[in-house]
């Protein structure tokens, strides 16, 4: 099971109850939030800054990463859609 599989449940349970107790529990979830966003950032800071680096100015691969960025960094979609699935999905 992927570590997002084990947590997926339990910050599904905790959402649940942040809803029930907020003056409780929302500082807990808002927490959890932010290590969240703080472990992605760490993860893919490296993996895109070598990406941009590897981009060649002459080329239109540059005029496309304006363009479309997102087609350039298909983690981006993978952590838009890790995040819609286990930390803003209703319980």
């Amino acid at each position: 099971m992927t570590v997002a599989g084990q947590v997926s449940p339990l910050l599904g349970e905790l959402e649940r109850r942040a809803r029930a107790h907020p003056n409780e529990l929302g500082a807990l979830l808002s927490e959890c939030h932010a290590a969240y966003f703080s472990a992605r950032k760490n993860l893919l800071v490296s993996r895109l800054t070598e990406q941009i680096r590897g981009l060649d100015p002459t080329r239109t691969e540059l005029v496309e990463l304006v363009r479309v960025p997102l087609a350039h960094f298909p983690e981006s979609r993978i952590v838009t859609s890790l995040y819609r699935h286990v930390l803003a999905a209703p319980t």
